[in-house]
Parts: structure tokens; C-alpha cells; sequence
């Protein structure tokens, strides 16, 4: 049965910003970045103190024109520059709409991000270093398969609190070049429950295939840096410049080797959730979660094969911007009304630092918007006036 290569860009128009107050917050990383056992003041480069600087007046970005092609912007020249240059935002049209990127995570290999904040705005911020108003920026992240179906995809949140991690048994297949995978997460503290969080235990197998599954395990603890790469065929935790298929990164999230995330094929289909896990509201119902074992999910894993999946099922890699929601487009009048609250606001950490390490930031907002064109009004951080 031939497959074709679905992308999950679309869901740039339809996911929300999980932000900790404002727009300045996380598209639902994959790992809360306050679980039990973390401490994410020391997860954030850039380390330098406040001293003298402060945030200055607003200044207007040029014109961003990305009606005929994806334009560039640079923050610490306030121009625009090639993707070859320096750059933090990057505005391309999208269909019928457009994409905001930032120079990093799985939209560049920069480090310019957005701010999780511990306030109600982003410019009730004072200082972007102070651990107490920005707990850690955040880079894109990519949307495919694994964003889905809990929170954090095959994981859920704080289901009976305490800042813990919980599985929801969901079973991915995935398909290269005819050949066909499953993978389910069944825990996120390693072999026996007592690992660190992100040390992550998986049950893999062939589906289509009358083969046992194997247990293995992704420690995404040790190095929050980077990714942990997984070849479904083999059970091997591998290399990113060997074959792979998903990967997953502590504060970054899963993906697959596809679209965005690699040079791969890797197509990917959400074949089995437990719909008993979520109420009618979404939210988690915990006495579901704690009947489910690794036990009493594993014959519901065993029977699902490639054939649970319909052809618009398939998911590729896509960017999950961190800019949504900071305008409400009337349909009836086809007029867009910039928001003038905290949705309309971030703290962007530039993409390169100084030789000791230190990042440029700003306050920014959207001022004008239309016609395949974006102006921000920018404020910097930088020594008092």
C-alpha cells in the first residue's frame, strides 16, 4: 500500500501557546520545565547579571515583506539580513497564512528563543537573566505524530501532581521506505521508576511483523543539550548522523526523522490511543491513568499493525512556531484586530552570544500586520540611557 507524505503544518493554525503567563511561553515542550527533581535555573545559557541595563524605548522593525518570499530579521542591527546571515526571526507564508520562526530548536541551528515568563506580561519583565521572571527560553519545536495525544504527546503532566511525567500508553507506527514500526512510551523514569525524569522507557516492534516487542531505554536525562536518537529496526540508540527514526530532548520535545527534523523519510501515525485517559474537556482523568500498566497495554501494542492507519493518518515533521494567537481574524468582515494584551508580546533571546557567553535580548510585539507584511516594535535590553 503506497503512502504519501502528509505534513502537520497545518497544525500552526490551530495550536495554542502553552505559556506560563502571556505570550512569552512554551508550545508545550516535552518535558515541564519545573519537574520534580529539576532545577531549571540551570538549564538556561546566558548567565550574565542585569548591572545597569535595562529595557530601552520601543524602536519599529523595517517593513517585514513576506508576501513573495521568507524574509530575515536581524535584532542586533534591527535590519533585514539572508538566511545565510546572523538572524532571529524568520516570517514565511504558510497557505492561506503565514509562520513566525526564531533562529533555533528545529528552525535554525541558532539559539535565539522565547522566554517562558513568571508574570502576567512579558513586559512586566525587568530583566530576561533573572531566573525569577524568566524560568528558561524555549527554541521551536517540531509539530508531527508524537505532539499528540496527551500534552507533551505520549506523556502527560502533572496527573496527580507533583510536577511527574505520566504515560499514555498511545502506540506509533511508523513507516520507511515500506517498512513498518512501532514504538510506545510506557515511562519517563527508566527501567524501575527511580531514574531522573526524561530517562525514558519505550516498547518497540516490527508492525505487520509476528515478532515479540523489545523494552529500551532513551536517557534524555544526562544531556539535556541534545537529542536522543532511536532506530526502530534495531533497537539501538544511535548517532544523529546514522539511521534513525525518533528522537526525543529534554525541554525540546519528540520528533521523527522527517520534514523539519532530518534527512529521513520517517513517516508517522498515531495507530492507538486510550480516549478513557481525557475527559470531554481534555483534561486527564487520573484513576484512567493509574489503571494503565506497561502489563494491561501490552496486548492492545501486540495487535496493532500498519493497517490501524488511513492514508491522511501519515504525519512528517513540521515547525511548531512559537507566535500564535496574537491576533483574532474576523470572517465576516475579513479584517484582522491586532490583540493589545499580554498575547501580543514575547522576550526573544537573540541567536548568538558575546565571546563570554553573554545574549542580546528584547521585548516585542506586533504593531502592524497585513497584505503579507509585519512591523514589531522592538525594546532592548541593553545599558540605561
Amino acid at each position: 500500500m503506497k503512502k504519501l507524505a502528509k505534513s502537520s503544518a497545518l497544525l500552526f493554525l490551530t495550536l495554542g501557546l502553552g505559556a506560563c503567563g502571556g505570550g512569552g511561553g512554551s508550545s508545550s515542550p516535552a518535558e515541564s520545565p519545573i519537574s520534580e527533581g529539576d532545577n531549571p535555573q540551570t538549564e538556561t545559557p546566558g548567565q550574565e547579571t542585569s548591572g545597569n541595563k535595562a529595557f530601552q524605548s520601543a524602536v519599529s522593525t523595517p517593513e517585514l515583506d513576506y508576501s513573495s518570499a521568507p524574509i530575515y530579521w536581524d535584532l542586533e542591527t534591527n535590519s533585514i539580513v539572508t538566511e545565510a546571515d546572523d538572524w532571529e526571526l524568520k516570517i514565511s507564508s504558510q497557505g492561506y497564512g503565514h509562520v513566525i520562526q526564531i533562529n533555533g530548536g528545529a528552525s535554525g541551528s541558532g539559539d535565539a528563543a522565547i522566554g517562558a515568563i513568571m508574570a502576567e506580561s512579558p513586559f512586566e519583565i525587568t530583566d530576561p537573566t533573572d531566573r525569577n521572571q524568566v524560568y528558561k527560553f524555549f527554541e521551536d519545536t517540531a509539530s508531527g505524530v508524537l505532539s499528540s495525544p496527551g500534552g507533551y504527546g505520549p506523556l502527560e503532566y502533572s496527573v496527580a501532581g507533583m510536577h511527574k511525567m505520566w504515560p499514555n500508553y498511545a502506540t506509533y507506527v511508523f513507516e520507511e521506505n515500506g517498512a513498518y514500526y512501532k514504538a510506545q512510551v510506557i515511562g519517563n523514569y527508566g527501567e524501575d521508576g527511580t531514574a531522573p525524569s526524561a530517562t525514558l522507557r519505550l516498547r518497540i516492534a516490527q508492525a505487520g511483523a509476528n515478532e515479540p516487542s523489545q523494552l529500551v531505554t532513551l536517557d534524555a536525562a544526562t544531556d539535556t543539550t541534545q537529542a536522543v536518537y532511536l532506530n526502530l529496526a534495531t533497537g539501538q540508540v544511535v548517532s544523529e548522523g546514522q539511521t534513525w527514526h525518533l528522537a526525543y530532548q529534554k525541554y525540546v520535545g519528540f520528533k521523527t526523522n522527517s520534514g523539519v527534523s532530518g534527512d529521513g523519510n520517517v513517516l508517522g501515525c498515531l495507530a492507538h490511543s486510550y480516549d478513557s485517559l481525557y475527559d470531554e474537556n481534555g483534561s486527564a482523568v487520573q484513576a484512567e491513568f493509574e489503571s494503565k500498566t506497561p502489563e494491561n497495554t501490552l496486548a492492545i501494542f501486540d495487535a496493532v499493525t500498519y493497517e490501524n492507519c488511513s492514508e491522511s493518518d501519515w504525519l512528517t515533521d513540521a515547525v511548531q512556531s512559537q507566535f500564535q494567537d496574537w491576533y483574532t481574524y474576523d470572517m465576516a468582515t475579513h479584517s484582522v484586530n491586532i490583540h493589545e494584551d499580554a498575547s501580543n508580546g514575547w522576550i526573544l533571546r537573540s541567536a548568538t552570544s558575546s565571546a563570554e557567553g553573554d545574549y542580546h535580548y528584547a521585548r516585542i510585539r506586533v504593531t502592524d500586520f497585513g497584505s503579507g507584511k509585519l512591523t514589531f516594535a522592538v525594546e532592548n535590553w541593553d545599558e540605561q540611557e
